[in-house]
């Protein structure tokens, strides 16, 4: 239910195709009515809200999420969704979501202040109907684009609003090869 959870909460469970694993917040997302996890916007409680750590088959839906640095880290997972976030990040301009060395991830139906990167090693990675707004400027220098994938093989951006400021909004860098942008 809502409530302010300023934990991080890590996840190295595998479900399976046929019975998934689900972590379910408050379905109304209003940042008065969510269910908070990780430092709640404004506390250095914790550096993430959510480490997905060799997890497979898991779902994420549904949380105010944010963290001192990545909201969201996927790392060497396959099959995970990240769904409806709303993501407040005030203490970091680190992305929201990062995922490394994972496979068949979805980012999916959130809000994201200063985006997703993909790092080396991550492949068939699929962003789909997000709003990125990409945060302001970073100490006068500029910021990573609202998407950035290097080295991630198959990424798929589909039916997302990007609204980047003053910057890139999406950046595929290295051997990113077999993506597609609609």
């Amino acid at each position: 239910g809502n409530g302010s959870y300023p934990e991080t909460v890590t996840i190295t469970a595998k479900g399976t195709a046929a019975a998934p694993i689900r972590f379910v917040g408050q379905s109304n997302l209003g940042f008065q009515t969510a269910t908070w996890v990780g430092s709640n916007g404004g506390t250095t409680s914790g550096d993430h809200a959510f480490v997905l750590n060799g997890a497979q088959y898991v779902t994420v839906t549904g949380v105010a999420v944010s963290g001192n640095q990545e909201s969201v880290l996927v790392e060497n997972s396959q099959n995970v969704t990240v769904d409806q976030l709303a993501v407040l990040n005030a203490l970091s301009t680190a992305p929201d979501v990062r995922v490394t060395g994972s496979s068949g991830v979805t980012v999916s139906r959130s809000t994201l202040e200063y985006g997703v990167e993909l790092d080396s090693g991550t492949s068939g990675t699929t962003i789909v109907n997000d709003t990125i707004q990409n945060g302001p400027y970073i100490n006068n220098v500029g910021q990573n684009p609202a998407v950035l994938a290097t080295d991630a093989t198959g990424t798929t951006i589909v039916n997302d609003t990007i609204t980047p400021a003053c910057g890139r909004g999406v950046d595929l860098e290295g051997a990113s090869t077999g993506s597609t942008i609609e």
